[in-house]
């Protein structure tokens, strides 16, 4: 088994070889008059051996071999689409997906047109073709046209000039296709029979005649034509259709990020009125126990009262009523009886009652009823099914009104339905049948009364309506920042290559500037960290791979303290090392905490704040650390959905608050050191995709804004600075641009210098 280590390695010895063969053997970059059908979408240049997936999808083949890699090699035996990841069966590798001919004829068709094209027959960079052999069929510089020429075997071939070929039909300089059985032989019939294109020498061994059919190749592609035209009306017509789907969805979105951002307000606006009533309450239910524990304390202060002014009575009593039996003669204790009878019946009747006041009062509340009655502030998905855009079940079985200039044959009628393309002739194996029976089972449209699908519901077109406003009035924001703020940076030089020796990168991850003039690099597959001069000349290095003081297993996130001390977050071994700025080692701390560390800074304290990520991909807060690794304590985030996995998603300022990315928002959230919310800082229409934080040396907050290619990657492309209140200074436009860009820093608060982590390559721009 291959372990995930000796995937990586072999990853990253093939993205090496990738970049190498991109800038050697690949040159026809694609310029903005080539046409765009014959430019792959993975490395945006002219196609070099254009491989088709299943989904019909072409790229190159070393572009889909990287792809297949990245995605766990060709041995997993499938391969998703880079565009629409639909899996396509990889049973001999990339090497057993079939050949795009056509656009091989049509890139030599448009190389010719334009008077530009390359050898195909030898490995020399940039080679110009100087004929065209059509019986190889290659294309042939001078040196290898004279090859060809010098050698008997090719004397029969014909040789055409490039000069020439202009004059020529190009639709004869399709590649032929050869026998695999039959070295040589042209695959020129058809057997319909077992379905499957032959030579004439297959005619007489496993397609004799007379138990298998043959056709010509022209004939049964002429009979196959019409259910391609049928299959390609059918298609269009459900591609415009999910274009407008699409762009209501598109609309509907938008609509639904609006209300998340109303309903926040709104629940933000109703738990501090239940704060205020609380609190309000609160005070109510003292000011009650005060008055209550006063009154009490009042009657209880009475009630001792009377108990000692009874006591003393008693006292009295008894007193006098023990003397006057043991010492009193009779005469004398008779003139007394009544005085003593009186006093018995007043103490009697006034003496307290022996129960005693307890001090009783308690606090009644039923937690649990007021916590059931919390729970119910909840938020309510009112979705309506019937308005939802969804794929409705007529755009699949053929009742859209397709027109099909064909007979009233009960076959012609199947025609207009995907599955009776497929039987018309289409497909003739069981892997098609499946995908037309799968496209078949889509489930039906619960808004869709008949098969008219161009009729909106009145609150459709409310909604549309006002989607279409929210869109305007985002790309009129857009417009006017863009046209208020015109500026861009160039780049001044680059340094760095694919490779381990020093000076050059495998996977940088992150980039931190020293208040010395250097910059400090993370080179995660190398596992070091590398120094270079703002020339970016490169100085020294330390770490090496281990796990033991001083190296590293990947190391990622990277930072500088306010007295130049080096810290780097080791991603194997799940701690943090402190290094001097000469890179020797001085502390270590583990990082047991945390879920996952994800991002980490400086503050001007010279202490260590790290994102912590928690479940599911949901960042839970940010963990204050001390210098020495001493964990001071942590602050949550509740408000944030989800924080940007770029290199840099925290930022402090000079008043120590804390700028965390919120990617689905599209701002920053702003908190005090004490973890108290405070405010956010941009929104869609100044940031597209939000990839890090910075402060400059005038205290701006820098975003870095990021653009998405074609392949689905993500690129910085410009910084949006503001001003720590959150209004606007300016946006500056990375020069060039698409440069793949993944991190970025300020060496001295001013300069920007990016890292491509795919490219093993840095940028050094100008002053901002």
């Amino acid at each position: 088994l291959v372990t995930r280590s000796q995937r990586m390695a072999k990853l990253s010895q093939f993205s090496v070889d990738f970049s190498e063969a991109l800038s050697s053997n690949h040159p026809e970059v694609a310029s903005s008059s080539q046409n765009p059908l014959l430019v792959c979408r993975l490395c945006d240049r002219l196609y070099k051996q254009p491989r088709i997936l299943s989904c019909l999808h072409t790229f190159c083949y070393k572009c889909l071999q990287y792809e297949a890699m990245k995605q766990g090699g060709e041995g997993k035996g499938t391969i998703a689409c880079p565009l629409c990841l639909q899996q396509t069966p990889l049973p001999g590798g990339v090497a057993s997906l079939p050949d795009n001919h056509v656009f091989t004829k049509m890139q030599e068709a448009e190389g010719i047109m334009g008077g530009i094209i390359h050898c195909t027959n030898c490995d020399t960079a940039g080679a110009m073709a100087a004929a065209r052999c059509n019986d190889c069929p290659e294309f042939l510089c001078a040196h290898c046209l004279s090859t060809h020429n010098f050698m008997k075997v090719f004397k029969s071939h014909k040789v055409v000039p490039v000069s020439e070929l202009s004059q020529q039909d190009l639709t004869a300089f399709s590649q032929p296709l050869s026998c695999q059985t039959h070295k040589g032989a042209l695959l020129e019939l058809f057997c319909d029979t077992c379905e499957v294109l032959i030579c004439k020498k297959c005619t007489k061994d496993g397609h004799k005649g007379n138990t298998h059919e043959h056709s010509q190749v022209k004939d049964v592609w002429a009979g196959k034509l019409p259910a391609l035209h049928t299959a390609l009306k059918v298609g269009k017509g459900h591609r415009d259709k999910m274009h407008i789907r699409t762009k209501k969805f598109e609309g509907e979105t938008k609509v639904m990020e609006q209300k998340v951002e109303d309903i926040r307000e709104k629940v933000t606006d109703a738990f501090w009125k239940l704060k205020r009533m609380v609190e309000k309450r609160e005070e109510e239910v003292l000011q009650e126990l005060e008055r209550m524990g006063r009154d009490k304390k009042s009657a209880m202060f009475q009630v001792l009262k009377d108990l000692e002014q009874g006591t003393k009575k008693l006292e009295g009593f008894c007193q006098f009523t023990d003397t006057l039996l043991s010492q009193a003669s009779p005469a004398y204790g008779l003139t007394l009886y009544n005085l003593v009878a009186y006093q018995y019946q007043h103490l009697a009747d006034t003496i307290p009652s022996s129960d005693i006041m307890q001090a009783d009062l308690k606090l009644s509340w039923n937690e649990a009823e007021i916590t059931a009655t919390l729970a119910k502030i909840t938020i309510v998905d009112a979705h309506q099914p019937t308005e939802m855009p969804t794929v409705p079940q007529h755009w699949w079985n053929g009742s859209n009104d397709l027109e099909v200039d064909s007979s009233n044959s009960k076959e012609d009628d199947r025609r207009h339905s995907w599955s009776g393309v497929v039987k018309a002739g289409l497909a003739h194996n069981t892997a098609a049948h499946t995908a037309a029976e799968a496209l078949n089972t889509v489930d039906t449209d619960s808004g869709a009364s008949s098969g008219d699908d161009n009729g909106d519901t009145a609150a459709q077109v409310a909604r549309s309506t006002h989607n279409d406003k929210i869109r305007n009035d985002k790309e009129r924001r857009q417009l006017a920042v863009k046209s208020k703020f015109p500026s861009k940076v160039e780049a001044l030089h680059k340094f760095g290559s694919p490779g381990n020796s020093a000076g050059q990168f495998l996977f940088p991850h992150s980039i931190a500037a020293g208040h010395n003039g250097l910059l400090y690099i993370s080179d995660g597959q190398n596992h070091r960290v590398q120094v270079f001069d703002r020339q970016g000349k490169y100085q020294f290095m330390f770490g090496k791979k281990g796990k033991g003081r001083g190296m590293f297993i990947q190391p990622t996130y990277i930072t500088v303290s306010p007295d130049n001390h080096v810290f780097t977050r080791d991603k194997g071994s799940k701690r943090v090392q402190e290094f001097s700025s000469k890179g020797l080692f001085i502390n270590q701390f583990f990082l047991d905490d945390l879920h996952e560390a994800r991002g980490m800074v400086c503050d001007r304290r010279g202490r260590i704040l790290i994102i912590d990520k928690g479940d599911e991909g949901y960042h839970q807060g940010i963990a204050f650390y001390s210098p020495s690794g001493a964990l001071l304590k942590k602050i949550s985030c509740p408000n944030i959905t989800k924080m940007t996995v770029y290199a840099n998603p925290v930022a402090t300022n000079a008043d120590n608050e804390i700028f965390i990315c919120d990617h689905v928002d599209h701002c920053l959230r702003v908190y005090d050191e004490q973890g108290r919310y405070r405010r956010h800082v941009g929104d869609d229409s100044t940031i597209d995709v939000l990839m890090g934080v910075l402060i400059d040396k005038d205290n701006n907050v820098v975003v870095l804004n990021g653009m998405t290619t074609v392949t689905g990657h993500n690129c910085i492309d410009e910084l949006v600075r503001f001003r720590p209140d959150g209004s606007l200074v300016d946006k500056i436009t990375l020069c060039p641009s698409k440069q793949s860009i993944n991190t970025l820093n300020l060496l001295e608060g001013s300069f920007p210098v990016g890292i491509s982590n795919s490219k093993n390559w840095c940028l050094f721009y100008n002053h901002m």
